[in-house]
């Protein structure tokens, strides 16, 4: 073959590679690699941020992916994989690629791993069914629907993580005179739900709330003075209306060293508690009026 037969044959050789490029370009893409970012949102009308996810705390996520011009139908991509950090990146364990940029692809995500009952496009999103916060103190997050996602836009998925379930603790404070000692032995709510189930789609909602009963968030001893002071660790609670009463039982030691034991109940709670607030609500006990009285209920994002 003469030198000059060589030249045409890489020439056309070389075409045919650039026609294949243009018109297949799927054949040459990179490969990139499938990795997240969990950050966890506050409850406000910014969503901000309120740091970042804990590393120890491996999330599911489910995916499905279906073509970019939306014409075909979509299949399930990614089941309950487990995302976990290695030090580095978020990543489900061996790597998963991102589909080709002809595809699109749509993920939910939950957390802890493993606590969702159930998650689908059109069954309820991420769904938490049966919770029971007296025998299990989770905070379960989610995730809204991140749709339409490719990996032309690079190669992590930005996870903004919600609470499915507020946070309650209370303070207590006293007008008692400086020589006397008030402990308090237990605070209740008198009218709860603890059991329920959570669906994030196509809005999220708590449902099929448990009988109202009495649910006790402080026992033990804690003495208090005219400042309020957080009488001890709080509890997930399900977000509801509450129309309660708070019930507290304490004793005060008067300056003469006699001792009164006290059970009394404060006027009504009205509060509808929302998820991803924590709510500290804070009770006086008055001996002069020989009762309990709400003074306010702050929140805050959690």
């Amino acid at each position: 073959m003469t030198n000059k037969a060589s030249y045409y044959i890489a020439i056309i050789a070389a075409a045919l590679l650039a026609g294949c490029t243009l018109n297949d370009p799927d054949e040459w893409e990179q490969d990139v690699l499938l990795t997240f970012d969990p950050v966890l949102l506050v409850a406000s009308k910014a969503d901000a941020p309120t740091g970042e996810y804990p590393t120890d705390q491996p999330f599911g996520v489910d995916a499905w992916d279906y073509p970019v011009k939306g014409s075909g139908s979509s299949h399930l991509f990614l089941s309950a994989a487990k995302v976990s950090f290695d030090g580095s990146v978020w990543a489900p364990a061996g790597g998963v690629l991102w589909p080709s940029k002809k595809r699109q692809v749509s993920f939910l995500a939950h957390s802890p791993f493993g606590k969702a009952a159930s998650v689908s496009l059109d069954g309820g999103g991420v769904v938490f069914s049966g919770v029971d916060v007296l025998a299990d103190q989770t905070d379960l997050l989610y995730s809204d629907l991140l749709e339409g996602l490719s990996k032309t836009g690079g190669g992590v998925v930005n996870v903004p993580f919600r609470h499915a379930l507020c946070y309650v603790d209370f303070a207590m404070r006293t007008n008692a005179l400086a020589g006397d000692k008030v402990e308090v032995k237990s605070v209740s709510l008198m009218e709860l739900s603890t059991t329920g189930s959570f669906n994030s789609l196509p809005q999220p909602i708590w449902k099929d709330l448990g009988t109202a009963h009495e649910v006790q968030y402080f026992a033990g001893s804690k003495e208090i003075g005219g400042s309020a002071q957080v009488l001890g660790p709080g509890m997930w609670t399900i977000p509801q209306a509450v129309e309660t009463y708070v019930h507290v039982t304490l004793v005060h030691t008067l300056g003469n060293g006699i001792v009164q034991a006290y059970t009394m109940d404060s006027e009504k709670l009205s509060k509808h508690m929302e998820p991803g607030r924590h709510y500290t609500i804070t009770v006086t006990y008055l001996p002069e009026e020989g009762k309990v009285r709400l003074d306010e209920t702050l929140y805050q994002g959690l």
